[in-house]
């Protein structure tokens, strides 16, 4: 009986030793695939896609129609980031009616939201993206994002508002945990 614990705990050993080093040999050759396929995306250059985005509001008794559109800047110099990332810029527009009549139209590119950022790290940056945010004390509010050329994790934001009736704009750095933008509320007596 010993002789086949023994005989059995050897051919478990066995199994054991040479599947963790298929494990290892199996990670080790998926690293190289992904270190592989990631030089081979440094050599592609990064092209969002175009759209365009309609939506409407209703605020004060008037209804606000906003049109969203980015196209890519294929004749502009190419970003490139940290890592060597390349991407082509995007403008994106903006054009605002009230009642059906428009009060506001612009076409924006990256050099509008260059805000407390420094030449450096602004020089990595695509124009990524513009939304709707909200209707605030001054006009209608959206959050335009720059993104990483290759990394949708690393990006700034700026917040843009349109005045009612279109005639001015005010752009500044956006945070989105700003105090002010935070609800609040009276906790009861139980601290729930």
């Amino acid at each position: 009986m010993r002789n086949i614990y023994l005989f059995f705990s050897s051919f478990l050993f066995v199994v054991l030793v040479v599947s963790c080093s298929d494990k290892k040999a199996k990670e080790e050759e998926n690293e190289k695939m992904q270190f592989a396929e990631q030089k081979d995306h440094k050599s592609e250059t990064i092209r969002m896609d175009a759209f365009k985005y309609t939506n409407s509001i209703k605020n004060g008794g008037h209804d606000y129609e906003y049109t969203i559109s980015r196209t890519p800047l294929d004749s502009a110099k190419l970003i490139v980031d940290a890592e060597g990332y390349k991407a082509i810029d995007n403008s994106l527009s903006l054009e605002i009616s009230r009642d059906g009549g428009q009060i506001y139209s612009r076409n924006f590119t990256r050099g509008a939201f260059k805000i407390n950022i420094d030449e450096e790290e602004f020089n990595h940056y695509v124009l990524m993206n513009m939304v709707f945010d909200k209707v605030v004390d001054n006009g209608l509010r959206f959050i335009v994002s720059l993104v990483d050329a290759a990394s949708n994790d690393m990006f700034v934001q700026y917040s843009l508002v349109v005045a009612f009736d279109g005639s001015s704009i005010n752009i500044t750095s956006y945070d989105m945990y700003d105090e002010s933008d935070i609800d609040r509320f009276d906790a009861d007596e139980d601290g729930v």
